[in-house]
């Protein structure tokens, strides 16, 4: 599981990418550079959220399924999103 360990942190600053797809469908990409740790301090890292769908319709959105997760740099990926990991 690629978020093990993440539920100690208590805040991440996180970047959001969200990129059209097709028929009111975006993929959503959300990464973070930086954390807290329980005690407050602030430290760089390299982490992502898992890859989802978004959905607006009108004046509803849902998020969809998730597309995928990334991995830290030099690990292997379970599944390929786009060419890259």
């Amino acid at each position: 599981e690629p978020y093990v360990g993440q539920e100690e942190n208590e805040q991440y600053v996180y970047s959001w990418l969200v990129l059209p797809a097709k028929n009111g469908r975006f993929v959503v990409i959300a990464y973070s550079n930086f954390s807290t740790t329980p005690d407050g301090t602030v430290r760089k890292i390299k982490s992502a959220a898992p890859v989802v769908e978004l959905i607006i319709d009108d004046t509803h959105t849902r998020l969809g399924r998730i597309l995928g997760t990334f991995k830290p740099a030099g690990e292997s990926c379970d599944k390929k999103i786009g060419p890259k990991c």
